[in-house]
């Protein structure tokens, strides 16, 4: 994909720490990131991915995800895997209350099943806050029915630190 060598060397970004998701257009007007572009895709062109996984759309929007995670046998870079049906990716948001503001935190990868509440300590990590920290979270989501099944689509988790 030689459109990924462009982008690293514009960006200036390593080339053994991103990877590209496509991203989609939900049904309340936002747009996501839906799948990552598989590795054995990356002799292929932007437009052949597009035709692939996206084919009744005119363009691919992409979301560049990059990795700081090292295997410490190897030293190589690596991607935490990904299964659709499994687990979501969700982006973190921290908001201060005084100055009205946002902040991100990054993302994470959570199973379907996991409670919000689980990652508390990873959110008060992000944030440097201390393990005691109370915290309020909000998830942000949209509900959909598809083929009768139910889908909560989780968007991204809001923090409130309560200790100012």
């Amino acid at each position: 994909m030689e459109e990924k060598l462009l982008i690293v060397k514009t960006f200036n970004l390593p080339l053994n720490q991103i990877r590209f998701w496509v991203l989609v257009y939900r049904q309340n007007k936002t747009i996501r990131p839906d799948i990552p572009i598989p590795e054995s895709y990356s002799n292929k062109s932007m437009e052949e991915i597009r035709v692939k996984m996206i084919p009744r759309h005119n363009e691919m929007k992409l979301y560049i995800e990059k990795t700081e995670e090292i295997d410490k046998r190897s030293g190589k870079t690596w991607f935490p895997s990904f299964e659709r049906d499994r687990n979501i990716i969700v982006f973190l948001k921290y908001f201060d209350p005084d100055k009205q503001t946002f902040e991100g935190l990054g993302h994470l990868y959570v199973k379907w099943s996991d409670k919000v509440g689980d990652y508390a300590n990873i959110l008060r990590k992000r944030k440097n806050l201390s393990p005691k920290t109370p915290l309020k979270i909000y998830e942000s989501y949209h509900a959909t029915k598809s083929n009768g099944t139910l889908k909560i689509i989780v968007y991204m988790i809001f923090l409130h630190s309560t200790d100012q």
